[in-house]
C-alpha cells in the first residue's frame, strides 16, 4: 500500500456544480473558508494506491477537513457542508459512501456527527473519500467544492501561485 500526506464525514446530500462562490477568492488546504455562519478548514488530503478491495488502477483520495458553528444557535445536521471533488473539465465527483467509511475507521474521527446537531461554538471534524482513476487526478487542475460553490485548491495555501496549485505526485 503506497500512502502519500499532503496536510497542513459526511453522509450528505450531493454537490452541485452550477453554484459559485460570491467571491472568486481562492483557498487552499489549511485556510479557513468562511461559510455564512459556518467556518471550513480543510486538514489534508492523503492519498491510497493499491489497496484490497480497490478497483484496478484506482486511487483513493481521502479529504479531513473542521467545520466550526460561528452562530448562535445549533446547526442542523442536513445543513452540515460536504465535500466533491471536481476535475479539469468541470466534472463533478461525489463522495464513496464505503471508501468514507473505511476512511473514518483508519483513523476514527472522534468529533464526527452524523445526525445530531452541531451546537455554537463547537467545532468537529468530517472526513471523505474518493475512488478516482489513479492517473486522470491532478492535483493542479481539479479541486475541492463545496455544497456552497467554495472552490478550494487541492495544494497547501504556502504554495498557491496566482491561484493555482503546482502539480504534485498525490
Amino acid at each position: 500500500m503506497a500512502l502519500i500526506l499532503l496536510s497542513a464525514c459526511a453522509d450528505k446530500k450531493p454537490v452541485e456544480a452550477n453554484k459559485a462562490t460570491s467571491a472568486e477568492q481562492v483557498f487552499g488546504i489549511g485556510d479557513t473558508v468562511p461559510l455564512g455562519d459556518i467556518k471550513v478548514m480543510v486538514k489534508g488530503v492523503k492519498s491510497y494506491e493499491n489497496i484490497d478491495g480497490a478497483l484496478k488502477n484506482s486511487k483513493i483520495l481521502v479529504v479531513s477537513w473542521d467545520t466550526g458553528n460561528d452562530s448562535l444557535k445549533p446547526l442542523p445536521a442536513a445543513d452540515f457542508p460536504n465535500m466533491a471533488i471536481v476535475d479539469q473539465n468541470g466534472t463533478v465527483y461525489n463522495f464513496d459512501e464505503d471508501w468514507t467509511n473505511w476512511a473514518i475507521n483508519q483513523e476514527p474521527v472522534i468529533t464526527r456527527k452524523s445526525s445530531s446537531d452541531l451546537n455554537p461554538g463547537l467545532v468537529m471534524s468530517n472526513r471523505v473519500a474518493f475512488e478516482l482513476r489513479g492517473e486522470y487526478f491532478d492535483n493542479s487542475t481539479w479541486h475541492l467544492l463545496t455544497n456552497d460553490g467554495v472552490k478550494i485548491k487541492i495544494c497547501l495555501k504556502e504554495h498557491l501561485k496566482n491561484g493555482k496549485c503546482p502539480k504534485a505526485d498525490l
